[in-house]
């Protein structure tokens, strides 16, 4: 299944607070999510509110959120996020 990621600043975080950490090296976990496909794609939003949308390939909405709860902005407080189902196909049901 296909899960969108939507991140957005926690109350309270700055951008400048966010920029410095995306400029920090992306985690090994991280880069394995990418090299093994569950990070089918990943953006930077780069207006006023940075943060960051990633599709993902996971087996079910709980998969996808102890992901990306456990990615270093989210860890660190800084993010919080939506997670939507998305298909290629539409499959309202």
């Amino acid at each position: 299944m296909l899960f969108l990621i939507n991140s957005r600043m926690r109350p309270g975080v700055t951008r400048d607070q966010l920029v410095a950490h995306f400029k920090m090296d992306i985690e090994q976990k991280t880069w394995e999510l990418i090299r093994k496909g569950v990070v089918v794609q990943k953006y930077f939003k780069v207006g006023t509110q940075p943060g960051f949308i990633a599709l993902l390939n996971c087996d079910s909405l709980e998969e996808a959120q102890v992901l990306v709860n456990d990615l270093r902005p989210v860890r660190n407080g800084l993010l919080d996020y939506d997670i939507d189902p998305v298909d290629y196909f539409p499959k309202f049901e």
